[in-house]
């Protein structure tokens, strides 16, 4: 694309412009409406969506074959259609997808069951696959193996364990590996394959910049201030921006969509094709050669742009180029004096408003790159403020680039060691390790003191329960399981309930799960979810028929797992069917986990979220009986403050609930009672 518009610029500006509008476009529209239409979820950097269904909210195609092959052609055509977006986020999302289809041994999308892996087709298997495709995905689009498996632990997952540690590690080593044999070999011209020089997709080069002093503390923690800020009205923006799509844009209008994706690359097109001409100068090339090393040597006069020979433009090097040459040429250390403050300053507003338009609109996009490209320009704009006060000291504006870049990262995205090892990983210096702490912690804690992280309120905007890692602070410590459960609980009985009376029940609510319950007394016996009801219903499992299905008939059901209003018609029932009763003893889940009424709400809040827990149920310690149920949204922390905002107890169960409280022993068989 670029070597063709800079063809076109020879002859003049207009065919330049027109050229590099024309690829854009149709590279766009191609990833618009694959997205649009064809695999909604693709949309975004995924790591939202994942990091949701790892906390166990299930999004429909998800984690699809035809969602990864929308995802990986649409992050490529809209990097390539010149969208301020990343291709990082995308990777952890494609990495997820991988690893739940690969190791299932089956493919819903293309309807092919290969009979393999079937002990590995359960929700704690796959989701621990899940964790270690993610740690696969970051560590193959930064070549940072160790910042993927820290990823996968601090941002990810909601739960870990030993024995998923050592999965992470090595699916992030062989993704690691994989990707730096066959790039190098791509690079090269398939000459030197195998010589692993380049190590992830995208990478700083900052390693023969200069160190730092330690009067150069105090800015870096000013960078990292800077950082919480622009982070936090980066986030601030797009969510705003994010609500107006939901009523505007919403997802039920793929047209709409499209029209959107296309005044994005409008947009930037515009903005990035217009802006060298009416702004930027031209200056004598000097010493500029001496920088285009790497890939950048495959783009031929990269700042020529309309200016004559031996002359650049730079605001053309920063806006008519590659994201990844840009952030090159802006983390050097040799090109002093290229930039002057004010092309930086406008690139960097033109790469702001860009990339927060941009992200949400229908097109996979990650945050990365721009994010890096933003904080390295505020970064670069301190060094030189700061060379122009002392200008007796030796410093490095790469540096101070680099150092933005990760403030800007940690304001928005808020992860801490995963960030750092990342961010150290892909700089290959060590010595840069204090003052990238410095950056990022304190741009996380400015950040945190305004709003929230861009990845959970995207959560939030899209009404997916996501529980926070810890409890709410402001539960009382005796607060129990009754607090919160919904009551009264709405049931199945085992061997007595006929179709009819099963239909009935699933078109009077929406729940997902309920308890089976049998005997004269309707003591708990199980757990049995709705799309299991329906599957029976569709198979005619009567108990008259004696007829018996495998459990794995449920897993392999796609139909009805969004169905809440089945009816008699969409089965072909008659009325000798509708009396018939279902066996639902066969199909329960028995072990399910329960816990007692007086169960500690701080323990039932760490099931949920170590556990990925969807409902629970209450069950009466002495009748054994079903009296309430707790699900995600229960436990959502302005819902949990609503109900304790006003919350009181009389002085009988204040006392013995205080007494119980400080009774080991009593807990101790509490939980022990709430394991069964």
């Amino acid at each position: 694309k670029f070597r063709l518009a800079n063809l076109a610029l020879r002859t003049n500006f207009v065919w330049g412009f027109l050229t590099l509008a024309a690829f854009n476009a149709l590279f766009v529209c191609i990833a618009g409406a694959l997205t649009a239409f064809v695999a909604p979820p693709a949309a975004g950097s995924g790591i939202p969506a994942v990091k949701a269904w790892l906390n166990g909210s299930k999004t429909l195609h998800l984690l699809a074959l035809k969602t990864l092959f929308v995802k990986m052609t649409g992050a490529a055509l809209a990097v390539s259609g010149g969208l301020y977006v990343g291709k990082e986020g995308p990777m952890v999302h494609a990495g997820s997808i991988l690893a739940s289809n690969v190791t299932r041994g089956r493919s819903k999308t293309l309807n092919v069951d290969t009979g393999k892996l079937r002990d590995f087709r359960n929700d704690a298997d796959s989701r621990e696959f899940v964790s270690c495709g993610a740690a696969a995905g970051v560590s193959a689009a930064f070549g940072a193996p160790i910042g993927g498996i820290l990823f996968s632990l601090e941002e990810a997952s909601s739960f870990w364990s030993a024995r998923l540690t050592w999965r992470a590690f090595w699916a992030s080593c062989v993704s690691t590996f994989t990707l730096n044999l066959f790039l190098t070999g791509y690079l090269s011209g398939w000459k030197e394959f195998g010589n692993f020089n380049v190590p992830g997709l995208i990478t700083f080069n900052v390693s023969d910049s200069a160190g730092y002093e330690i009067w150069q503390l105090p800015a870096f923690v000013i960078l990292g201030l800077i950082g919480g800020l622009l982070g936090s009205l980066f986030s601030a923006l797009n969510v705003r921006l994010t609500r107006w799509r939901r009523v505007n844009v919403p997802k039920t209008s793929p047209k709409k969509r499209l029209v959107e994706v296309m005044s994005a690359v409008v947009l930037t097109t515009v903005l990035c094709g217009l802006l060298p001409v009416i702004y930027g100068e031209c200056y004598p090339v000097g010493d500029f050669q001496k920088i285009t090393d790497g890939t950048l040597q495959e783009v031929p006069q990269i700042g020529q742009f309309t200016c004559e020979k031996d002359h650049y433009n730079p605001l053309a090097v920063l806006l008519w180029n590659p994201q990844e040459a840009s952030i090159q040429f802006i983390l050097s250390r040799h090109t002093s004096g290229f930039f002057h403050p004010g092309q930086i300053i406008v690139t960097m507003v033109v790469i702001f408003i860009c990339s927060c338009y941009t992200y949400g609109t229908a097109v996979p996009s990650g945050l990365f790159v721009p994010l890096i490209l933003v904080g390295a320009q505020y970064g670069r704009l301190m060094g030189m403020s700061l060379k122009y006060l002392w200008p007796d000291q030796d410093i490095d504006n790469g540096t101070f680039a680099l150092l933005g870049a990760a403030s800007m990262l940690g304001g928005t995205v808020r992860m801490t060691i995963s960030l750092t090892v990342i961010v150290l990983e892909i700089t290959n210096d060590i010595k840069f390790l204090l003052p990238i702490m410095m950056v990022i912690m304190t741009s996380k804690s400015v950040g945190d003191r305004i709003n929230m992280a861009l990845y959970d309120a995207h959560i939030g905007l899209s009404y997916t329960p996501m529980l926070e890692p810890e409890c709410p602070s402001f539960i009382p410590v005796f607060a129990q399981a009754r607090d919160v459960m919904s009551a009264p609980v709405v049931s199945v009985r085992a061997e007595t309930m006929t179709v009819e009376d099963i239909l009935r029940l699933l078109n009077s609510c929406r729940h997902n799960g309920f308890p089976v319950v049998g005997g004269v007394g309707g003591q708990y016996a199980g757990m049995i979810l709705r799309h299991q009801l329906l599957v029976l219903i569709q198979e005619k499992i009567w108990l008259d028929h004696n007829l018996t299905l495998p459990t794995s008939i449920f897993s392999n059901d796609r139909h009805f797992r969004d169905q809440y209003k089945p009816t008699a018609s969409d089965f072909d029932l008659d009325e000798r069917d509708l009396a018939s009763k279902l066996n639902l003893s066969a199909y329960m889940t028995p072990s399910a986990l329960v816990v007692a009424p007086s169960y500690p709400l701080t323990s039932t809040y760490m099931l949920f979220r170590s556990l990925g827990l969807r409902h629970l149920c209450i069950v009466d310690e002495k009748k054994q009986i079903p009296v309430g149920m707790i699900t995600t949204k229960c436990l959502l922390e302005e819902d949990l403050e609503h109900k304790f905002h006003h919350f009181e107890l009389s002085d009988e169960d204040f006392e013995a609930r205080l007494k119980q409280f400080h009774q080991p022993s009593s807990r101790q068989s509490e939980t022990a009672a709430g394991s069964v």
